[in-house]
């Protein structure tokens, strides 16, 4: 056996003794590691909100977009793909390797009966809805560029909705290498901070969250883009080739597409409270708003899901912390305890957030790439819990100055931390975090105040920001905004240096929140308190 390093990582190869050489079998086996880049990719997470974003200028993907969507005789919009300059010639036929993909996905369904008859029916309600059609024998050559995708079913049992669905593969390659991704431009992102949207969602007595169903396949696909959106289906012994008449998710370009479709047709009508907040507040499919009053927020909901309906989207799973509305939906509304809402879990009954907490099994043995994966996995964007992440980003950073390789077993005192962190994770499934800003109407925000506190250690330093909303008693009510949270460089810095740096966050949170229009006048007020502990 011979190891060689490879771009790839390493890779073992050789013959190994005792293997029939008759049988003429051959295997590669890459043993790869976590990139530096795929750790400063998960870093760079904590930097939202904080840190500047830029965006390159891609205008003219945005200028073909609008000259070019049209709306088809029944009112649905009808988009075109956003093909890279050329790159369309270079797509080649590829039914060759969509036919071995078939013949796998094939073996896989065999093994579970189950899962064929409810993947079989999912395709059928699809082709029954318009979303996919049969390609006529007399269309299977054509001008058109063509290319095979292919697809296979993915279960989401806590769906409310479609529980198995169809995933497509716009990566796989042709017999040039070049994949229908590779052609397509991925498009601007139209999508508002998501910060931004959670922290407008907060300030409403009233909230009121939706989502479009089926959002991508609401959008029509231009026909002659069609045939690069062919795929095979085996459909009672018989392999039927199938294209897609709409925008589908898997393809690079369509949350651009989805995106720009919404913008656009927004724009046609004219500027009311509604309109404004399902511009500013709309995330891929999900809209977060509320009003003052239950009145206020029944009619945004109701002109919103008008506006929505005459592009051919419906807005529902439509949830909110008013009873009146939940009543006047009539069933709209999704019965759920907790939802999510854009990736943070929600209580509409008692409106509050929550926290799930995070598992290990019993035979799994704590590592480096287990505590890396914990670390990933704590979503959590408004930093309601950074003190219990700082900690385990904290083991991280002595695991990583320790040089232990990614499957090590974790040693002693790094163990018991790591233990008592994960005991503590049932603490964390209690903690409760009010939605609302303040309890009365938010109105123009008058007299509210931010206070921002920073503070260092040698572990690590962090900011947080409050709001102080005046209630009419002449009390007021404070709540948290937002935090963030950073480990000290491995490069050791001065304290006092360090303290500079949660000055730093503070004053750039602070510009974050205010600049964020959530149409409140505030007097920021800074703060930098000391001896503040980071276990």
């Amino acid at each position: 056996m011979v190891a060689q390093r490879t771009v790839f990582g390493w890779v073992l190869s050789g013959q190994v003794s005792g293997v029939d050489d008759h049988k003429g079998g051959c295997q590669l086996l890459c043993l790869g590691d976590i990139h530096e880049s795929a750790l400063r990719r998960l870093w760079s997470l904590e930097g939202v909100g904080v840190t500047d974003v830029t965006t390159g200028d891609e205008s003219d993907v945005m200028t073909t977009f609008e000259s070019t969507v049209e709306r088809s005789a029944d009112g649905r919009y009808v988009v075109k793909l956003p093909w890279k300059e050329g790159a369309v010639d270079l797509l080649q036929d590829n039914r060759a390797s969509a036919e071995k993909r078939l013949t796998g996905l094939g073996r896989k369904l065999e093994r579970d009966p189950d899962l064929r008859a409810r993947y079989d029916g999912a395709l059928c309600e699809m082709e029954g809805a318009g979303v996919i059609t049969e390609v006529p024998v007399e269309e299977l050559v054509t001008q058109n560029p063509t290319f095979y995708l292919p697809h296979r079913p993915v279960v989401k049992e806590s769906s409310t909705s479609t529980k198995v669905r169809p995933v497509f593969d716009a990566s796989a390659r042709g017999p040039n290498g070049v994949s229908l991704n590779d052609c397509l431009e991925v498009g601007p992102c139209l999508l508002p901070n998501l910060l931004e949207v959670l922290l407008r969602f907060r300030r409403w007595p009233f909230a009121v969250t939706a989502d479009i169903t089926k959002a991508f396949l609401q959008v029509g696909l231009s026909v002659e883009d069609q045939d690069t959106h062919r795929f095979l289906w085996d459909c009672d012994g018989r392999v039927r080739v199938m294209k897609s008449q709409r925008v589908i998710f898997g393809v690079s370009s369509s949350p651009f597409l989805l995106s720009a479709t919404i913008r656009h047709h927004l724009s046609l009508y004219p500027d009311s409270p509604a309109i404004r907040e399902m511009r500013e507040n709309f995330y891929v499919d999900d809209l977060l708003s509320g009003a003052d009053s239950e009145s206020e927020a029944s009619a945004l909901l109701s002109e919103a899901q008008r506006v929505m309906k005459d592009a051919h989207m419906v807005l529902t799973k439509c949830r909110s912390n008013s009873p009146l509305l939940f009543d006047k939906a009539q069933g709209v509304f999704g019965e759920s305890e907790h939802v999510k809402v854009l990736g943070v879990i929600w209580n509409p009954t008692d409106d509050l957030f929550a926290f799930q907490g995070v598992s290990l099994p019993d035979d799994i043995v704590p590592t480096k790439r287990v505590v890396l994966s914990f670390v990933a996995r704590m979503f959590d964007p408004l930093g309601f819990i950074s003190p219990f992440v700082m900690t385990l980003k904290s083991l991280f950073q002595e695991l990583w100055q320790l040089g232990l390789h990614w499957d090590d077993p974790l040693p002693e005192s790094c163990r018991e931390t790591f233990a008592r962190w994960l005991s503590g994770l049932a603490v964390l499934k209690e903690l409760r975090v009010p939605r609302r800003y303040s309890p009365s109407a938010w109105r123009d925000g008058h007299g509210a105040e931010l206070l921002a506190f920073s503070d260092a250690s040698p572990k690590g330093y962090g900011a947080t920001v409050y709001i102080r909303v005046p209630l009419e008693d002449g009390s007021f009510h404070v709540s948290l905004v937002m935090a963030k949270s950073r480990v000290a460089p491995v490069k050791k810095l001065s304290l006092p240096r360090l303290e500079l740096l949660g000055c730093l966050i503070a004053a750039r949170l602070v510009v974050f929140v205010t600049c964020a229009p959530v149409e409140v006048t505030c007097v920021p007020l800074v703060v930098m308190c000391t001896e503040l502990v980071v276990m």
